[in-house]
């Protein structure tokens, strides 16, 4: 008996797409279909099932890396002493001047108001992720996109690898939104996910602060989930890294090793997840990640600047 119950069954660029309640995708081209399942759980015979690796030993991350940042500030005391008189001078003639021209009365006042209110319209950040912030289907080579429901693919919205009770800067994103594609790649085409959330009072900074911690030195972690590993950092922004997801994922009694790879980059407010799933028990693609990253991050700060 199959766990979960189909709530839509829909075609997206002449391929069907199941949808599952759990929040998983099942995906066909109407002959076969590999269903995508929660870790697992079972479904019923002659249909596929996946299930995350049974990592059972879970440790507290470590520290991969600190910076340190200095500054130097370098004041030459002697000069200011020697030279304190003479500005002095100058500034009494010039404030002296500017009271006489009228100057302190009407230009400094519209000046720093002016500065004021543009500084407060620009930091006002948006109630709503808008969906120019997201890939385009003139950077997918004509691929549609489609909004994704919040219960799908909870793991990457946003990750939080390596950490059971879950990141503390969650609490602090305000709303996300997400869209789904399905992308052509060669023969087959992949699932592209994309998810964008929005944060209050540094919290997108926090997150990504607490993301770098969940990896030891060695840049890798596994929980229940799977096997966490970084493969580049400041892909695209200092912050920015690009994570791969190792998974066994058994297909009618045959395991398969199912690699998903996954962008995270900071923007502002913001944080911008791009993930490449693959499509039925085949792996994602890094190579379309690391192109698309670029382009989704300029997407997102043109969007919600």
């Amino acid at each position: 008996m199959n766990v979960g119950l189909r709530t839509s069954v829909e075609t997206v660029n002449g391929w069907m797409v199941d949808r599952w309640s759990r929040g998983r995708v099942v995906v066909g081209d109407g002959g076969g279909e590999a269903v995508g399942v929660a870790p697992g759980v079972a479904v019923s015979a002659g249909t596929a099932r996946s299930s995350a690796i049974d990592y059972t030993g879970h440790r507290r991350p470590r520290l991969c890396r600190e910076v340190d940042m200095k500054t130097d500030v370098k004041t030459d005391l002697n000069t200011d002493v020697k030279n304190d008189s003479n500005r002095r001078a100058v500034r009494l003639f010039a404030v002296t001047l500017m009271v006489v021209s009228g100057l302190v009365v009407t230009a400094v006042p519209a000046q720093a108001g002016g500065v004021a209110a543009t500084s407060s319209a620009r930091s006002r950040p948006p109630a709503t992720v808008p969906p120019a912030a997201f890939l385009q289907p003139a950077d997918l080579g004509g691929a549609t996109t489609e909004p994704l429901e919040p219960s799908s693919f909870p793991e990457f919205r946003p990750p939080q690898p390596c950490d059971a009770d879950g990141f503390r800067s969650v609490v602090a994103r305000r709303t996300n939104a997400a869209i789904l594609v399905v992308y052509p790649v060669q023969e087959s085409p992949t699932v592209l996910v994309e998810d964008i959330g929005l944060y209050r009072g540094g919290g997108a900074a926090r997150y990504m602060a607490e993301l770098r911690r969940a990896f030891n030195r060695c840049g890798e972690c596994t929980d229940a989930t799977g096997q966490w590993t970084v493969l580049d950092r400041g892909l695209v922004g200092r912050s920015s890294m690009l994570i791969r997801l190792r998974q066994n994922v058994d297909v009618g009694g045959s395991v398969f090793v199912k690699d998903t790879y996954v962008f995270v980059a900071r923007v502002g407010e913001a944080v911008v997840v791009l993930i490449d799933r693959g499509w039925e028990e085949s792996s994602g693609h890094e190579d379309v990640v690391r192109a698309l990253a670029p382009v989704a991050v300029r997407r997102a700060r043109a969007a919600l600047r």
